[in-house]
């Protein structure tokens, strides 16, 4: 019998978006903390649609 685990789930779904055209990107290079600019420009809108729905 074939076991079925997290990471047999995690690779058919990632395949099928692959397939879909999408793309993975490495985890420590969208961090918070990076250097990318569009991530940097990601959390600025974030954080201003934030303040936005929570100011009185």
């Amino acid at each position: 019998m074939t076991r079925i685990t997290e990471n047999v789930i995690e690779e058919f779904c990632i395949e099928l978006l692959e397939k879909q055209g999408y793309e993975t990107i490495y985890a420590p290079d969208i961090a918070p903390d990076s250097d990318v600019e569009y991530i940097k420009a990601f959390i600025d809108v974030s954080k201003q649609q934030i303040s936005q729905e929570t100011s009185f």
